[in-house]
């Protein structure tokens, strides 16, 4: 009997806010200004030319266009209507009801460019979202054949290790090895991991280390942390360990002088300099804070191409990140995205598959 009398009140109280629920749900889609008006106002006017990476104008354009907004008749849902367009160069495009846009710019032999525009649907006072732009298409070419790596490297002070990119195939030493003839040689970059005691007699490897005083160990200062301030390495490197003189890298940020996007990584800047591997590091070093002296750390993705005997890559390495514990450094660690080109003196760096 008290089952069924809990089960009782049990659906009573479900219902009463299910019924709660859905009238609060009612009232924010219909809350002040009616939804349909709201969308009756917003919308894109955005005209533009489609070129090549040089400016020249591009003819036989398909646009496919993704037009996406809140539907007006379902609470939290959105709908959206698809249009395609075919142009030879300059366009104009004029959408009214609509919070979201998307553009595919297609054409035969070229990679596909994609660009998003949105319009927040309460701001009143810039309701129509006015463009005026270039796109640029890059010509499709035969793809890079590569070696790649993709994997953390790090400095691990608790348990007395680190771990490097291993370069070693890409040596001239490697090069001049007699094989047997019946196969072409296959390239491979590894991660190599030892500990701090061990003499490593890599030839070539990228790695993260410090800076260092005369005797080889670690400089230090203060770092600015949650529990108050705790010793840290002065300056962080990202370093390309090579006695070939003619080995190097060349930051793109330097080069470009420019933020690199994940698109100018990935094509745009797909093709090797011939010249100017002249650095073999980047530094990171802590900032000091005015008020207590102590120190802070910040870092950043760095892109540069890396010259490795006679091949030619690029890579990018993401912000470091310092993991601590008990007041000190547990391991300090970054991830290494590097393709190099398997065919000697080959420049393309292309990577792409679509």
């Amino acid at each position: 009997m008290k089952r069924k009398i809990f089960t009782i009140i049990f659906i009573a109280i479900y219902t009463i806010i299910g019924s709660f629920f859905e009238l609060w749900a009612q009232e924010i889609k219909y809350d002040d200004d009616d939804i349909h008006d709201i969308l009756n106002k917003i919308g894109f006017d955005i005209n533009g030319e489609v070129t090549d990476m040089e400016g020249v104008p591009l003819d036989n354009i398909h646009i496919h266009i993704d037009f996406t907004r809140p539907d007006p008749n379902k609470f939290g849902e959105s709908e959206t209507i698809i249009e395609y367009m075919d142009i030879n160069s300059k366009f104009h495009i004029q959408k009214t009801g609509y919070s979201y846009i998307s553009l595919a710019f297609l054409k035969e032999g070229y990679y596909t460019e994609i660009l998003d525009y949105s319009v927040d649907i309460f701001d009143k006072s810039n309701p129509i979202l006015k463009k005026n732009i270039q796109v640029k298409m890059m010509k499709k070419r035969p793809r890079a054949k590569t070696a790649g790596f993709d994997r953390f490297i790090e400095y691990n002070f608790e348990k007395g290790t680190k771990s490097i990119c291993d370069l070693s195939a890409f040596s001239k030493e490697e090069k001049d090895k007699k094989d047997d003839g019946k196969k072409e040689k296959e390239y491979q970059i590894n991660l190599k991991t030892y500990d701090f005691k061990t003499k490593d007699h890599t030839k070539k490897y990228i790695e993260l280390d410090f800076k260092r005083d005369k005797k080889g160990k670690i400089v230090y200062e203060n770092l600015s942390d949650w529990d108050g301030p705790m010793p840290c390495p002065s300056k962080f490197i990202i370093r390309f360990h090579s006695d070939d003189p003619d080995d190097g890298i060349i930051l793109m940020e330097d080069l470009y002088s420019k933020v690199i996007t994940k698109n100018d990584f990935e094509k745009t800047y797909a093709t090797a300099p011939e010249k100017g591997y002249n650095k073999k590091e980047i530094e990171i070093e802590l900032k000091k804070n005015p008020s207590d002296g102590h120190y802070t750390f910040e870092s950043k993705r760095f892109h540069f191409y890396i010259k490795c005997g006679n091949h030619l890559g690029k890579a990018l390495i993401t912000p470091i990140k310092i993991f601590t514990g008990d007041k000190k450094i547990r391991f300090v660690r970054t991830r290494l995205d590097i393709v190099v080109n398997t065919v000697e003196s080959d420049k393309n760096l292309m990577t792409l598959l679509y």
